[in-house]
């Protein structure tokens, strides 16, 4: 789903302006960011949790000179569903 999608479809669900539901959407999208910028992490009720995880440094080889060198960790966005997809397959295709 593109942005103008989901502003399109909070302005429709919530009954709000365009511009107001686009200012919605920004706002939400901005504490996301803030917050996994500081390091904790977001719950969003029904959908699941944005956190942020470290990886560790590790030694990899350059592939054109096949010279060795040190990555340095990073930090990485990690998203966790509420509910596991394959069990909700799983469920679906069983009812049928």
């Amino acid at each position: 789903m593109a942005k103008s999608e989901a502003v399109k479809a909070i302005a429709h669900d919530a009954g709000l302006s365009a511009e107001a539901a686009n200012a919605t959407y920004q706002a939400i999208i901005d504490y996301v960011v803030r917050t996994i910028r500081r390091g904790d992490e977001v719950e969003l009720p029904g959908v699941g949790i944005f956190s942020v995880t470290r990886k560790a440094m590790r030694n990899g080889r350059r592939p054109r000179s096949s010279v060795r060198a040190a990555h340095s960790g990073s930090r990485v966005v990690e998203f966790r569903p509420y509910f596991d997809p394959l069990q909700y397959f799983v469920d679906t295709y069983r009812r049928l």
